[in-house]
């Protein structure tokens, strides 16, 4: 709780939690680089945080670095797994209940980020090089078509990218734009490629989302001001006005 800063451990894996992200009111999904009760694959998994009971939704034979719940009830998860043995980093969609699943692109490297979009498409990005061009590609897909477009390349990993209220894209990681430096915390136009970054930090920034308020919450292995500490951050895009929420002893992924 931000206000009370009282926390809750929910669940404790045997190696890294990449992505956490709530389906609903009651129950909470989860992935990584963790084995779920030490069987073979990293585990997709939903947990009730009430009750402790979970269920593994999938096992992949690589790290899973991004799950998000879709309208229709199925999960957009990606990474640095091939799926069915196949080549390249699979991003895929699953249905929890059937477990029937459809991989929409395969990428020569790490997929480190996907979410779903309004109209249908989906946004990601990572650490992969679309057709062979150099530089980290920001992504646009329809899963129904595969038509894709490239709305960014990068110096570096992108970790971290979501639609915005305004249409426009959030994006961080490890880039620096423009040459400077600075790992970029930045807005884009996906139509006019018009982009400003909205914050440069002296480490990896690995998750970044717009909040109702308008302000954006990031996170990452950065230290804000020199403090110690990985900084969880809010920021005003408008005003450049920051506050720290909280300070961690190790990297903060999502």
């Amino acid at each position: 709780d931000p206000k009370t800063e009282e926390d809750e451990v929910i669940s404790t894996a045997n190696d890294c939690n990449l992505s956490a992200a709530p389906m609903n009111d009651s129950i909470i999904l989860y992935a990584g680089g963790f084995t779920k009760d030490g069987q073979d694959g990293h585990a997709l998994t939903i947990i009730d945080p009430k009750t402790r009971e979970y269920e593994v939704i999938s096992r992949e034979n690589g790290w899973i670095f991004s799950a998000v719940p879709m309208s229709d009830g199925r999960i957009l998860y990606a990474g640095g797994f091939t799926k069915d043995g196949q080549d390249g980093c699979a991003l895929t969609i699953i249905d929890p209940k059937t477990r029937e699943s459809e991989v929409i692109s395969r990428e020569n490297a790490w997929i480190r980020s996907a979410a779903p979009m309004r109209d249908g498409r989906i946004l990601y990005a990572g650490d992969f090089t679309k057709d062979g061009q150099d530089g980290h590609a920001l992504t646009i897909i329809d899963p129904k078509t595969r038509e894709y477009e490239v709305v960014s390349r990068e110096n570096k990993w992108i970790r971290s990218a979501v639609q915005m209220s305004d249409n426009r894209i959030l994006y961080a990681g490890a880039f620096t734009k423009g040459g400077q430096d600075g790992c970029a915390l930045t807005i884009i136009d996906p139509k006019t490629r018009e982009s400003e970054v909205i914050s440069r930090e002296n480490a990896w920034i690995r998750s970044a989302a717009s909040m109702s308020d308008g302000r954006i919450l990031y996170a990452g292995g950065f230290t804000k001001d020199g403090q110690d500490g990985n900084a969880l951050t809010i920021i005003d895009p408008k005003t450049g006005e920051y506050e720290v929420i909280s300070r961690e002893n190790g990297v903060i992924c999502s």
